[in-house]
């Protein structure tokens, strides 16, 4: 009898610490559940996008430059050239912009291959540049801060896949107010903080000097100033990786 309650001891001491390992294994693979593992990041396999916006001068005399004179045209087929060679790729984009006397400076954005569709002349382009045109000033600061914001936070043009680079064709000459410089400042700094590229053409000749020490105390590592009477005009590289987080 005693041999018996001996051995129902033992067999529940077993069935005890048996259940007991049971539980804790159970805990443990639900705290496991709770563990946030993030996915391996595949920004760097992943496919890039190249990103130009051009933002031309239409302001006053500029408008006869840029569209009358095919300038504008001209730059762009340029643009296409040297930064596009995927032409019938559809993930990559150009955005048109406008300096004028509006501040709505956005007016088009497309693949490049929509872009040679929609514009296949120099006559098309100048048509619809004219049709957009606002000469009622020239609001160089916040038709640029505009544009440029436009890139910086895009939720796309914006990410670490997104190569991205600003060519503005003006004299730069501003008619705004005080308070547009101080604005463009600041959207030119959190765009370079991005990592993006920026190039200044046709650019006042008295005043290339003040905007390469401009772009570069905002932080840009790729950046081209040239004036108004560099004929064949320096595209800047874009940057690869990597991009600052967002």
């Amino acid at each position: 009898m005693k041999r018996n309650s001996k051995l129902y001891l033992v067999a529940a001491v077993l069935a005890a610490v048996a259940l007991a390992g049971c539980g804790e294994k159970r805990d443990r693979s639900a705290a496991e559940q709770h563990v946030f593992r993030p996915e391996p990041s595949t920004s760097r396999s992943a496919p890039t996008q190249q990103v130009v916006m051009i933002v031309m001068d239409l302001s006053g005399s500029f408008t006869d430059k840029m569209a009358e004179d095919g300038k504008a045209y001209e730059f762009a087929i340029h643009v296409l050239d040297r930064y596009f060679r995927r032409p019938d790729s559809q993930t990559d984009k150009i955005i048109l912009a406008q300096i004028s006397g509006t501040e709505k400076s956005l007016m088009w954005e497309g693949s490049p291959l929509d872009l040679r569709r929609e514009f296949p002349s120099a006559d098309k382009f100048r048509d619809f540049l004219l049709e957009k045109a606002d000469g009622g000033g020239s609001l160089v600061h916040d038709g640029v801060r505009n544009a440029i914001d436009y890139l910086t936070y895009h939720p796309n043009y914006g990410s670490s896949n997104a190569r991205t680079v600003t060519l503005i064709l003006s004299d730069m000459d501003d008619t705004g107010s005080v308070d547009s410089e101080q604005r463009l400042t600041t959207s030119l700094a959190a765009n370079a903080q991005n990592q993006g590229a920026i190039g200044i053409y046709f650019c006042n000749q008295l005043k290339v000097e003040e905007w390469k020490r401009r772009l570069g105390s905002a932080g840009y590592l790729y950046f081209v100033v040239e004036s108004e009477i560099v004929g064949r005009p320096q595209l800047p590289n874009f940057e690869v990786f990597p991009r600052t987080p967002r």
